[in-house]
């Protein structure tokens, strides 16, 4: 997925460029639950022990890659049937910024995999060590780029941080969403999609956030260190907030060099700064369609990941 910031940053190119002023003005009174929806299915990685959960129960890795269509179109339905009022007005800003997700990583998840090596039949256990490295990179170069900021100045902890009664509606509002979308998956009545598993996941966001801020790197140092004497990847020490070393040159793909989309092999030549462009482009166009006869048309079924049809 691309990072933390490169998603918010996304957030807030939208919002400077929406002209519609029932949907800005819904984000502006609601920019709590609007950034949380920027961050989408990756709320759940926050909550570690699902990293472990290799099925429907990591239900964050399970919505990238299963009936996205599906998903909106319950979150819609759901949306919709909530009593008009400050708690739809969260779940709409809420939802907007789930599409400013899905439209970034379904353009710009193409390109972070294939610049990394992913092999979708492979297996190497070194592969997400890269793909965090890039990541980063990207985050630091986009931060610098658009805010002239450092990847220690955004507080990530603070997106996890809603006013209560938005926690209550988006946990209660994401838990319908996924029993309608994805509950045929689940035994009945499973723990991970309901309204407590959702504001507890939100809750360990921010713990998350807090135990993976690193600005002095001691944490970088000591986890690096362990990773490399038992030949691990460097996936945990990777997930770190703090200025990382550069590792990857030309992070953004300036100079045009070819890649391939691994999952059919496409090739291109597209900067992440194209790819982001055109995601500002799309979520302006999800945004606008919410509500219409033709949002679950232009939504699509998209692969997070691949960018494919599911």
């Amino acid at each position: 997925m691309p990072g933390f910031a490169t998603h918010d940053l996304l957030g807030r190119e939208v919002y400077r460029a929406l002209q519609d002023p029932s949907l800005r003005c819904c984000i502006r009174r609601h920019t709590a639950s609007y950034r949380l929806g920027l961050q989408g299915p990756d709320l759940f990685y926050y909550n570690l022990p699902l990293l472990q959960m290799h099925d429907c129960r990591n239900i964050g890795s399970f919505m990238h890659k299963h009936d996205t269509n599906r998903f909106f179109a319950c979150a819609e339905r759901v949306l919709w049937a909530l009593p008009a009022g400050r708690e739809q007005d969260s779940c709409r800003a809420y939802l907007m910024g789930f599409l400013c997700h899905y439209a970034l990583d379904s353009l710009c998840h193409p390109f972070v995999y294939g610049r990394t090596g992913f092999d979708p039949n492979g297996v190497d256990k070194y592969y997400y060590s890269r793909h965090a490295e890039l990541e980063n990179a990207i985050d630091q170069s986009l931060l610098a780029y658009f805010r002239a900021a450092r990847v220690l100045d955004l507080h990530e902890e603070a997106v996890f941080s809603l006013p209560k009664v938005d926690r209550l509606a988006v946990s209660k509002f994401m838990s319908a969403s996924c029993r309608e979308a994805f509950g045929r998956y689940f035994r009945c009545g499973s723990f991970f999609i309901t309204p407590g598993f959702l504001r507890l996941t939100i809750d360990l966001g921010r713990v998350s956030c807090r135990l993976l801020r690193d600005p002095k790197k001691r944490k970088y140092r000591f986890l690096y260190r362990v990773e490399s004497v038992f030949s691990l990847s460097h996936l945990a020490s990777d997930k770190l907030t703090l200025e990382y070393p550069r590792r990857f040159a030309d992070c953004l793909n300036l100079r045009r060099r070819p890649w391939k989309n691994p999952w059919d092999a496409s090739l291109h030549c597209d900067t992440f700064l194209d790819l982001f462009r055109q995601a500002v482009k799309l979520s302006l166009t999800l945004l606008t369609s919410l509500n219409t006869d033709s949002f679950l048309s232009v939504v699509g079924n998209r692969s997070y990941h691949s960018g494919l049809p599911l």
